[in-house]
């Protein structure tokens, strides 16, 4: 299902957990197989940015794996070619805000690089499948929302692009 134009991808926090990373993590078909995209988030390549060249959209999602820092260890590998995403804080997500269900975990992050002018510039939120969910089964699999800050003349030039192409209902 393709996303129809002038409309944005921006699922919840239960959605991404329970229709997008419990159904490709258990091999069921999503919902919109255009909207998350499958990038290897800590590689060396930083291919992650090009996604971000190639659209307007200042928020994408992403399937990623996440890297052990060693094989038995459960500390999680965040580095890239460009330098590293650094933890800021864990929220626990739960069904509905039944605080007896809990269905994941989203971890905020962000982009630390070594050019200080991008400094900022990236915030994501990592989404993790509660161990519930998993029947037993491991996974590395998460997704990712990743936003670009962007400054005040590229979100006028965006907005004026994306009206342009959208109908104006106010005329007739």
């Amino acid at each position: 299902m393709e996303i129809p134009l002038c409309y944005r991808f921006y699922p919840t926090d239960e959605e991404i957990i329970l229709h997008y990373l419990y159904n490709k993590t258990h091999g069921f078909p999503l919902s919109s197989s255009s909207a998350m995209i499958e990038c290897d988030l800590y590689d060396e390549t930083d291919a992650w940015k090009n996604f971000f060249k190639a659209t307007i959209e200042t928020t994408l999602y992403f399937f990623t794996k996440l890297r052990k820092k060693s094989e038995k260890g459960s500390r999680v590998k965040r580095a890239t070619g460009s330098r590293t995403w650094r933890t800021q804080g864990d929220e626990d997500l739960y069904n509905g805000g039944d605080r007896r269900q809990r269905i994941g975990y989203k971890r905020s992050l962000t982009f630390i690089p070594k050019k200080t002018e991008e400094k900022g510039k990236w915030v994501m939120k990592e989404y993790l499948l509660h161990d519930s969910l998993l029947r037993n089964k491991k996974s590395d699999l998460v997704v990712c929302r990743m936003k670009k800050k962007v400054i005040e003349e590229e979100t006028m030039r965006s907005e004026l692009t994306s009206n342009n192409n959208c109908y104006n209902h106010s005329q007739k």
